[in-house]
């Protein structure tokens, strides 16, 4: 029922990319079923439908994504359903690293054998995690003046939050 779907102007390398490839890796290997994998990509005029089935990682342009992203902070990751959707989303590596470990475990917890047959099943409420991976960044207010574009380790105990699409006047308003 379901696909997976992530951000379509990312590369292959980065880490929603490969968590996405992940999830379907490991639903392969434990169920045999072969999810379809794609991004966000839809012609102008479009809209996403709601009512499809669809695991979303990363800040994919799809409502639910902004609306779970908007709920955690810089240090947070979440994995939660919405409607149809299952969003898988973080600021960071690590935080896609630990939605990963979650939410495989969580699917591990709905894979059934029944007569050589494999069945995955989840119920909605049971899909609402979210952790905190470094709680400096979790606690910061969100910035609305531009796009996060990455919150990533610096080093010594700091982080990193680059963002774009903002001017002057924004961030001092921020501060």
């Amino acid at each position: 029922l379901f696909s997976i779907v992530r951000p379509e102007e990312l590369a292959s390398s980065d880490v929603a990319v490969t968590t996405a490839v992940e999830i379907r890796k490991f639903i392969k290997e434990r169920t045999g079923v072969s999810l379809k994998l794609g991004d966000d990509w839809i012609a102008a005029g479009q809209e996403y439908d709601p009512k499809t089935f669809e695991i979303l990682v990363g800040a994919t342009s799809h409502p639910e994504s902004a609306e779970v992203l908007a709920s955690i902070g810089y240090g947070d990751y979440a994995i939660r359903a919405v409607g149809n959707k299952i969003v898988v989303v973080s600021y960071s590596d690590v935080g896609y690293e630990e939605a990963l470990k979650k939410f495989t475990a969580l699917l591990r917890t709905g894979i059934k054998e029944e007569n050589g047959n494999m069945s995955l099943t989840l119920a909605a409420e049971d899909i609402n995690i979210v952790g905190t991976v470094e709680k400096m960044t979790a606690s910061l207010p969100h910035y609305t003046g531009g796009e996060i574009n990455a919150v990533s380790n610096a080093g010594d105990g700091c982080y990193c939050i680059v963002i774009g699409e903002t001017n002057a006047d924004e961030y001092k308003a921020y501060l």
